[in-house]
């Protein structure tokens, strides 16, 4: 039994050894076992079991061709796992069950109704499962963790703890029972797992070849590594060691290296592994090493534009750059298309264009052209998908859409809020036209306008007119389902109801232009009889479970649809970037390339961050899943597209957005144009739109200078650094973390800060609250925890009311209430959490001014140079050794800012140790915390901001008598960060502008300011 690996870059003809092998096991026979090809997609397996009959002819017929999760099945069947998992409606209704224990002022209180935080806590239920964790381990690791130093929210662990732990409780309840359902699927994977480990004639040494992955999750990976022990396994994986481009992959290949190590020495269930070089396999092959457990396969040599971004894309330059003259007289490349539109329309319509252009040049099928897009389910996929249907194309883009947004989900939907006294006159006019002809849908439309002009807006009155008015006699009949008269029904019983109308509705269905199988209406027909069902079984098995008739209501409402054509023969593809890898196409657009496109910001867990994950993770107890680094996983997916076509590449971007502002490139079109230099696509420009400037500077700003700064650049720069003696606190921090980034924005665009900008507004606003509310309802010397929440929200409000209208009154009215809805969220959820968080602290200011003059002494940097600026708050705090010491607190607009100070010297981070240094550079008060305050609340948790993070001193805040550091550790954290401060205003003196890409991250944002300058520069 062994594992064979096969790595190399994309199109290096992996699937000709992969293939080749299970040609062999066939043809073999395998000892009477039927080899099995795993691949990632459902059509993935259509189209390689065609590719499997070319390669191997009638051999082909015994081989299964399928999914990962057909692989999984066929291993729980050998292993003797029970079939039967809980429900997804069970599994979800018991975390609604247990969040409404949740006390009031929780992190996770009133979220019950929240389907995102349950789809949230049941993900991570099910990774549990899936390693064999319980709850009560994972928030045992999670309490050790330092909770300033990791940003852990004490009492969010202690929610965790308590719901999750309850539901585990009542999942092996059920599992205990006699011929009970397995909890999750995460805990039947494990299962099938250990029993194959603890018997492996179980599986009977049938060989397994993983293709077309381009990465593997832990299960994957998991099961790879008992299958390896007990059968031949081949896994072809795009990976270059040493390549920038796929270091994402590096963890999980350094996994699969340890398990083919392990079995390297034994010999294969088929005989023909571990392969050898001259083995027939790999004949055609470009093989660079055949190692005893792994094939590395040489780089393809392709040529063109297509085959130079394959091989070079985000690697550094072999060597000198070529010369610019003459560049503009070279052919563009035919192979690469710049598309550009002045607006999103334009684009698309200029896109489209292009692809009808390369389908007639390169004699093309519709399937062999496939558009990848990051909002492939959402405007812009649809925007596509519309130029090209106008065109005649057939279009592939699956997608799920709302229950409501159908005629049938929105009817049901509608029925149910009738039932339970929550509808409105809109909700009858939605049944009536649910049972309308298209001829009958003019008299529901006169109905509807009947009501409005006669101002009715009860349901009830709507309803009787109806009965009376008759607009149409199905749509009486659909209203005859549920009585208003009778008063709420329970849900079995409103369940019932709804059941009984949905044969009437299935009736009504007349389609003549979709086949039956695909009409959106059916399948949410469908959905919609699923769920009752699934509801009647849960109250069966367990009422407690059962939800809420308006609960019911709103998920029908919501449940998800399935719509739009699958991708197939003679249907041109749309669909989200990872949903295309491993596929190849002809041609391949990668359409609407803005600034945030590639790559993407880097998503965040609001339960366990990738912080917490990757510290536990070190520790050895319990390991979660580690997020790769963000703009790595980028890097990897982004070349796998590039990689994908064989004909043509189309690269496509709209200059503005639909209100004619500049929209910024995404960074990767750079990192494109520089691999093709000297060369250059081909540009197709469309629209021309007038660009108005941006509202804000774009965060990818084009370097306003050269690729380096030459010495009369770095003397102009030292020249006005010795002028100045006074720099913002701010400023400096952005100094530390990368030079050439101040130099940016401090020098060069020293007069582009807009204040007018939304971000500005809300950030101003947002430190006028919150001074404003605790001016007026703390009292002084009155610690924080002996006030009232609610008072200060209420204190809060008073004074968003009072300044935010002045303060939006320059934005358009939608923006302006938005974000005074973000305010009021933010500062309610910030000052609800004061009295507990800050208990035993005193305010001693707020906007306290460092300088001279000023309140608080200006923090000396050496050689003249003065740190300047203004704390947010100002705290006084009794300490444990009787003394009475000052803390520093900082508002962050985001949740990125909040940095905890194990990360400070990485990151660059020095605000908050710079200001309570000069608070308490007097030497009169000792220091007791700097901490960072987000005020923006965790998404998915209204109210509940993070909790601060930064340096805090033992037994401080709260009680903490297990809090994160000595006296000592935070005089030296201060002490460090007023080092580095001092040493980043020394060296730009002397002329240092060093790019810093590692460290040149905006706290507040997450991402990188100027990510085209720290690309260019050395």
């Amino acid at each position: 039994m062994t594992l064979q690996l096969v790595t190399g870059p994309t199109n290096a003809a992996k699937a000709g050894v992969v293939l080749g092998l299970v040609r062999e096991w066939s043809r073999a026979g395998a000892g009477g076992r039927a080899p099995i090809l795993v691949v990632p997609t459902g059509p993935d397996a259509d189209r390689y079991r065609r590719e499997l009959l070319a390669v191997c002819g009638g051999a082909a017929l015994g081989v299964q061709v399928g999914t990962f999760g057909r692989l999984l099945d066929a291993a729980r069947r050998a292993a003797g796992v029970p079939a039967r998992t809980l429900g997804p409606l069970a599994r979800d209704r018991m975390l609604a069950v247990a969040l409404r224990g949740v006390a009031a002022g929780r992190p996770l209180a009133g979220t019950a109704g929240r389907p995102g935080v349950r789809r949230r806590l049941a993900g991570l239920l099910e990774e549990l499962a899936e390693r064999g964790f319980t709850p009560a381990e994972l928030t045992a690791a999670l309490e050790a963790l330092d909770a300033a130093e990791h940003g852990v929210d004490r009492q969010l662990v202690e929610d965790l703890g308590t719901v999750l732990g309850a539901v585990a409780a009542r999942l092996d309840g059920l599992a205990a029972a006699a011929d009970g359902p397995l909890p999750t699927p995460g805990a039947q994977a494990l299962a099938t797992r250990r029993a194959l480990a603890a018997d492996p004639a179980r599986w009977g040494g049938r060989p397994v070849a993983f293709y077309g992955f381009d990465d593997l999750t832990f299960g994957q990976t998991a099961l790879v590594r008992v299958l390896a022990r007990v059968a031949d396994v081949v896994v072809s994986l795009p990976y270059e060691d040493g390549r920038v481009a796929t270091a994402a992959r590096r963890p999980v290949v350094d996994e699969l290296r340890a398990v083919a190590a392990e079995s390297a020495g034994g010999a294969g269930s088929t005989g023909l592994l571990p392969l050898r070089p001259g083995d027939a396999v790999l004949d055609g092959a470009a093989v660079v090493a055949v190692d005893r457990h792994e094939v590395r396969l040489a780089r393809p040599d392709a040529a063109g534009g297509r085959g130079r971004l394959e091989r070079g894309l985000f690697e550094p330059p072999e060597g000198p750059a070529p010369p610019a003259a003459g560049d503009e007289d070279r052919p563009p490349l035919d192979d690469v298309v710049l598309v550009e539109g002045g607006s999103p329309r334009s684009e698309a319509e200029a896109l489209v264009d292009e692809l009808l252009r390369a389908a007639g040049e390169l004699d093309l099928e519709w399937h062999d052209l496939a558009v990848a897009v990051r909002e492939a389910a959402g405007p812009t996929g649809a925007r596509l998908e519309r130029e090209l249907t106008a065109r005649g194309v057939p279009v592939a883009r699956p997608r799920e859409l709302p229950a409501r947004r159908t005629a049938v989900g929105a009817a049901v939907a509608a029925l149910a809020r009738l039932a339970v006294g929550t509808a409105t006159p809109d909700d009858v006019v939605l049944v009536l036209r649910a049972g309308a002809t298209r001829v009958g849908l003019d008299v529901v439309d006169r109905f509807a306008i009947e009501l409005r002009r006669e101002g009715i807006t009860e349901a009830r009155d709507a309803w009787r007119r109806a009965a009376r008015h008759s607009p149409t006699l199905e749509g009486l009949d659909l209203l005859a389902t549920v009585r208003l008269d009778h008063g709420t029904p329970t849900t079995p019983a409103l369940a019932e109801r709804l059941t009984g109308a949905l044969p009437a509705l299935e009736e009504l269905l007349v389609t003549t232009t979709v086949p039956a199988p695909r009409d959106p209406e059916r399948r949410a027909l469908r959905r919609i009889g699923e769920h009752l069902r699934a509801v009647d079984a849960l109250d069966e098995a367990d009422p407690a479970l059962v939800p809420t008739p308006e609960e019911l209501a709103d998920e029908l409402a919501e449940l998800p649809v399935p719509v739009g054509e699958p991708p197939g023969p003679g249907r041109l593809e749309i669909a989200a970037p990872g949903a295309l890898r491993g596929r190849q196409v002809a041609v391949l657009a990668l359409a609407d390339l803005r600034e945030q496109a590639f790559p993407a910001p880097d998503p965040v867990d609001p339960l366990v961050d990738r912080d917490a994950r990757d510290v536990l993770a070190r520790a050895g107890g319990v390991r979660l899943t580690v997020p790769v680094e963000r703009l790595a996983a980028e890097r990897t997916l982004f070349l796998e597209l590039v990689a994908r076509p064989t004909r043509r590449l189309l690269l496509s971007r709209a200059v503005a957005g639909p209100s004619g502002e500049a929209e910024p490139p995404a960074p990767f079109l750079a990192d494109v144009l520089a691999t093709l230099h000297p060369d250059r696509p081909r540009v197709v420009a469309r629209g021309a739109s007038r660009v108005r400037p941006a509202a804000r500077r774009p965060v990818a700003t084009p370097a306003p200078f050269g690729a380096a700064l030459d010495d009369a650049g770095r003397e102009t720069v030292r020249r006005v650094l010795l002028e100045r003696d006074r720099f913002a606190v701010r400023e400096v921090e952005r100094l530390a973390r990368c030079p050439v980034c101040w130099v940016v924005e401090h020098l060069a665009r020293a007069d582009d800060d807009e204040p007018t900008s939304v971000p500005q507004i809300h950030g101003t606003l947002v430190h006028a609250v919150l001074d404003r509310a605790l001016a007026a309802t703390v009292r002084d010397g009155e610690p924080y925890g002996a006030h009232d929440p609610e008072e200060l929200v209420a204190a809060g409000r008073r004074a968003l009311a009072e300044l935010g209208p002045a303060a939006v009154a320059g934005l358009p009215t939608h923006r302006a209430r938005v974000l005074l809805r973000r305010v009021d969220v933010g500062v309610a959820a910030v000052l609800r959490a004061l009295p507990q968080r800050y208990d035993r602290a005193t305010l001693r200011a707020t906007e306290v001014v460092v300088d001279a003059p000023g309140d608080v002494p200006p923090v000396d940097l050496g050689d003249g140079a003065l740190a300047i600026g203004r704390i947010d708050r100002l705290d006084r705090v009794d300490l444990p050794d009787g003394r009475t010491g000052l803390g520093v607190v900082d508002y962050k607009l985001g949740t990125g800012g909040a940095v905890a100070c194990g990360r400070w010297p990485a990151t660059g981070t020095l605000q908050a140790a710079l200001y309570l240094a000069a608070a308490t550079a007097d030497g009169g008060a000792p220091p007791a915390y700097a901490l960072y305050q987000p005020t923006s609340p965790v998404s998915g948790f209204d109210p509940g901001a993070r909790p601060p993070a930064g340096v805090e001193l033992r037994g401080v805040l709260n009680g903490r008598a297990g809090g994160p550091k000595t006296p000592e550790e935070v005089a030296a954290i201060v002490e460090d960060a007023h080092a580095r401060a001092a040493a980043a205003v020394a060296g730009l003196r002397a002329g240092d502008v060093t790019p810093r890409p590692e460290t040149s991250v905006h706290g507040d944002l997450g991402e990188c300011d100027h990510p085209a300058i720290a690309r260019l520069l050395p």
